[in-house]
């Protein structure tokens, strides 16, 4: 087989300085690696260098271009362009400022790009042509928590859209909110929310393939949140609240990343203290299942991704400086005993495919 066919290729954010959540930061740059469909093993084809914390990138499904978060810890961060050459090289397109600082998510969707700020508790939305940004309006949220280290204000930790490309939701981390907008007729101000409990602190969520339902991550309480998922209102309803973690961990919850089985039947979460992947099965009511809590391979899980056909789980070790890899079964998304590889990255944040 040829070295295109049965490998896949994709792109990891790393902090490049340490911080408060970071303990090393000593992150390259923005790596172009490639995985083997074959063996689950990740070869590093290129690094791109001399950007602050390319921290959250998102990738244009339509056409070849890589969105990147520079996320400035002190003062405004930054969104930067660039497209994706034949061999994955990336050449420079454009950059902006947004209107925030700590912006921690990009997310990509038809001819715009939403970036989520931590510090501000905003959202920057930007006009793509052709890969160049374009500044286009500024979502401004409002509230607080009953975590006062964590919750004193607003904090957007994600904008995601929908499957269908009707609504927007934003994570608060500190309104303990997820604000609503409709994407037919964007404007800054929320068309609604959906309260969480109390102390939750909802980072990101996911959605299913197939099925109504969204899945949300608590960082603070580390509790997957099951929604119901009303396309005609965009009204998000929860339905169950499960734990991430073992019943006997006394340690700090620290939930990060979810993500979803390409074949809708298993979703997985990443627990940053307790060093671990937990899985949950997805039955075809939607209900879950939990599966099992897995060592992560490293420190500090951060993000996790699936590879498109379903095969591998990456799991990006922020404080480890790696990358593992543990298989997985493609139909039903189960993950094995073992990890298969470990791959050697300074501080890798973000996994993109």
């Amino acid at each position: 087989m040829s070295h295109q066919t049965n490998s896949i290729p994709f792109f990891v954010g790393s902090y490049t300085m340490p911080a408060g959540h970071v303990k090393y930061g000593h992150g390259e740059g923005i790596s172009s690696c490639r995985l083997n469909l074959e063996t689950g093993e990740i070869t590093r084809e290129h690094v791109l260098g001399g950007i602050d914390n390319p921290s959250y990138l998102a990738r244009d499904p339509r056409s070849p271009f890589l969105y990147v978060a520079s996320e400035s810890f002190e003062g405004l961060s930054r969104v930067h362009s660039f497209q994706i050459g034949t061999d994955n090289h990336l050449t420079a397109v454009s950059e902006q400022p947004t209107h925030g600082g700590a912006n921690c998510h990009v997310h990509c969707f038809g001819d715009q790009l939403f970036s989520a700020s931590y510090v501000n508790g905003n959202m920057a939305v930007y006009s793509i042509d052709n890969g160049r940004l374009s500044f286009d309006q500024l979502a401004k949220y409002q509230g607080n928590g009953p975590n006062t280290n964590r919750q004193e204000s607003a904090h957007a930790h994600q904008a995601m859209t929908t499957p269908d490309g009707r609504w927007l939701y934003v994570c608060d981390l500190g309104s303990d909110k997820i604000w609503r907008h409709s994407l037919n007729r964007f404007k800054g101000e929320p068309d609604g929310f959906t309260r969480v409990p109390g102390g939750s602190g909802p980072r990101h969520l996911a959605f299913h393939p197939t099925m109504p339902f969204a899945y949300v991550v608590s960082e603070l309480s580390t509790h997957l949140l099951v929604c119901d998922y009303d396309a005609e209102t965009g009204g998000l309803t929860i339905v169950e609240e499960l734990t991430t973690l073992p019943q006997d961990y006394n340690g700090t919850p620290a939930a990060a990343a979810v993500r979803v089985h390409p074949a809708g039947r298993a979703i997985y979460f990443s627990n940053r203290q307790h060093n671990s992947v937990t899985t949950f099965s997805i039955d075809g009511t939607g209900s879950l299942k939990l599966v099992n809590c897995q060592l992560s391979g490293g420190e500090e899980p951060r993000d996790i991704n699936v590879d498109p056909s379903g095969q591998f789980l990456l799991i990006a070790n922020q404080d480890g400086d790696n990358i593992a890899v543990r298989r997985l079964d493609p139909k039903t998304g189960l993950p094995g005993s073992e990890l298969i590889h470990k791959f050697v990255c300074k501080t890798p944040v973000n996994i993109e495919f």
